[in-house]
């Protein structure tokens, strides 16, 4: 082997390692943030959704003003918004889940208690507020219209047209043949 393909090989070797051992781990959770000149630990945390102390302590920071632009980071998942619960006497975490549209090991999570400890009326808790569906508006009751037969209409195509059963059409008209219809007759269409 040639000196120079050694030397190429050796220093691909020793990037390769560095690279590997200088690489900070990141959680599937995690994401990773260089960063930019005018950024601060506040101003990253702000754009994430989480805060500035979450942030240091990931990433061993005892100094938030130390940090300096093309400095890695990793940024923690956001922490999802909270309200502030007082429990009540009688109060348990499977009630006050429910209460709130939440999961116990939600709760649990978020006040770093155990899902089985007890609590205590006075105890304050942090709820996860998980945000609403939209509501959905109600459906306007259903009414009865009325159809002209067309040329070349039947019942079968007018109750697929309308989203109506057949059997249902020809009884509120009072067809007894459904072979029997003509144009210009009037047909009520039931409501759904």
């Amino acid at each position: 082997m040639p000196a120079q393909f050694k030397k190429s090989l050796l220093a691909a070797v020793v990037l390769m390692l560095t690279t590997l051992l200088f690489t900070i781990p990141v959680s599937a959770q995690n994401r990773q943030h260089v960063v930019r000149p005018g950024e601060t630990l506040a101003t990253i945390a702000a754009f994430y959704g989480t805060t500035w102390q979450q942030i240091a302590a990931v990433n061993g920071i005892v100094n938030p003003n130390l940090i300096y632009a093309g400095y890695p980071l990793i940024i923690p998942p956001a922490q999802p918004a909270t309200i502030n619960y007082t429990v009540q006497y009688g109060d348990n975490l499977t009630l006050i889940a429910q209460r709130y549209n939440t999961t116990v090991d939600a709760i649990a999570t978020q006040n770093n208690i155990a899902v089985w400890e007890y609590l205590h009326a006075g105890q304050v808790l942090k709820i996860p507020v998980v945000a609403a569906p939209l509501p959905v508006p109600p459906r306007p009751a259903p009414t009865a219209s009325r159809y002209y037969v067309q040329y070349g209409d039947t019942m079968f195509r007018i109750a697929g047209y309308f989203g109506v059963n057949v059997y249902d059409l020809a009884e509120v008209n009072g067809v007894l043949n459904l072979n029997r219809i003509y144009v210009g007759q009037s047909l009520v269409i039931p409501a759904r």
